[in-house]
């Protein structure tokens, strides 16, 4: 029964890292340019709100409108 605890924590820890990792927000005076590797990946995202990314594999580029 701890171990099965102990266990559901952890990983209930790496959801959210890995959640963490993949979410980000775009304010409404800013573009941002996601790179994959270092190369740009699909186009600029100039809508402002909650945007998705890759975690661990993609970047984000902010830059002022």
């Amino acid at each position: 029964m701890r171990i099965t605890t102990i266990l559901v924590g952890l990983l209930g820890v790496f959801v959210l890292l890995v959640l963490g990792g993949a979410l980000f927000t775009v304010r409404e005076t800013e573009t941002v340019i996601l790179t994959q590797f270092g190369r740009p990946v699909g186009d600029p995202i100039t809508a402002p709100g909650l945007h998705w990314k890759t975690p661990f594999v993609q970047d984000i580029n902010r830059l002022e409108k």
